[in-house]
């Protein structure tokens, strides 16, 4: 029997079968396998470049307010493959062949990446839901108060109930102001200490390697796509970056952006202190100030009830109208406070 017909033949058709089979249950295993290695190595590589860039900070301008050890932070990784999904799950049609690796829809991580992004976004979700019906039951309450008050009150409680009020709120926005002017004090002094520093430092740095990455841009060693900062250009493109404000986008060099190019060494240098100060210490600052004004604004309430009850409003109307008060204020200022947080996170 000579080699072609050996390897043609009923016994190498069958063995070649069997190799097949055997490599369609093997792909999707090392495809598993390697995804595990890839979802571990950038878990690492996530967290060890947070403590390279903590202690690049520590190591040019200390922080006393840094905590002292970084908290070890699980970066959600999902290797997903897209296409399988598709075909698996029938949204591509069958023209487009038979999934490559995965036939369960559920191994491809499509599955696993969806239930994600719905937990991320369900706290907003429900945050949203609590304050609407939130108000919805604010509305309800202050309608049943007011129809049970309609035509309860003469004109002389009316007009002690109002002195009671217009007293307590002033006292109450002074008491604010205060807590605010504190608050503000307490950022900036964060900011002069801790941030102020570091973007000192980075320009300095950035001063240092201004000439360089100026002096790159000419080099003979030309930059790819893939390249994101620095690297030659040719003259056409540096003339046609330069004549648009150091924004083009090339054919050859991909986006180009010499203004951001100048600012990463400040912006790496002082990438870590802003964090810290701008996201965890004025948010904390923020918590801090909303329970100041939250204990003020009750026991202002305190108050108010207290003067009614001894100007002659009945106590079982006056103590259902402080609970209502209260809950209506921390409506309000969970409200405010929230989007106060929205607006100095956008802001950055």
């Amino acid at each position: 029997m000579t080699w072609v017909e050996e390897c043609f033949s009923p016994e190498a058709k069958r063995f070649k079968r069997a190799i097949r089979k055997l490599q369609a249950k093997l792909k999707p295993l090392c495809a598993k396998v390697r995804n595990e290695y890839s979802t571990e190595r950038l878990q690492e590589d996530f967290q060890q470049g947070l403590v390279d860039l903590m202690q690049d900070q520590e190591e040019d301008h200390p922080d006393p307010s840094a905590p002292a050890e970084l908290p070890e932070h699980q970066l959600d990784v999902f290797c997903i493959s897209a296409n399988d999904y598709l075909k698996a799950t029938r949204i591509k049609s069958g023209s487009d062949g038979d999934p490559a690796c995965f036939t369960n829809p559920a191994d491809t991580n499509v599955p696993d990446l969806c239930a994600h992004v719905v937990n991320t976004t369900r706290l907003r979700r429900l945050a949203a839901e609590k304050a609407a019906l939130s108000a919805a039951s604010d509305l309800l309450n202050g309608a049943i108060l007011y129809v049970g008050d309609a035509g309860n009150s003469s004109d002389g409680m009316g007009q002690r109930s109002q002195d009671a009020f217009g007293a307590e709120m002033s006292e109450l926005g002074l008491c604010i102001e205060r807590h605010a002017a504190n608050a503000v004090a307490g950022m900036s002094q964060r900011v002069n200490l801790a941030l102020k520093p570091a973007i000192a430092a980075g320009v300095g740095k950035a001063k240092q390697s201004g000439l360089k990455i100026a002096e790159s841009w000419g080099s003979k060693d030309r930059r790819t796509k893939q390249q994101k900062n620095g690297g030659g250009l040719y003259w056409s493109t540096y003339n046609a970056t330069v004549r648009r404000n150091g924004c083009f986008t090339s054919g050859s060099a991909g986006q180009i952006d010499f203004n951001q190019e100048l600012a990463d060494p400040v912006e790496a240098d002082m990438s870590g202190t802003w964090d810290r100060t701008m996201n965890a210490m004025l948010i904390e600052s923020i918590n801090l100030s909303e329970v100041l004004v939250r204990d003020a604004c009750s026991q202002a309430n305190s108050r108010v009830a207290d003067r009614l009850r001894k100007a002659g409003f009945p106590a079982e109307r006056v103590e259902p109208m402080r609970k209502q008060v209260d809950q209506v204020v921390g409506s309000h200022l969970t409200s405010s406070i929230g989007k106060l947080k929205e607006f100095v996170t956008s802001q950055q």
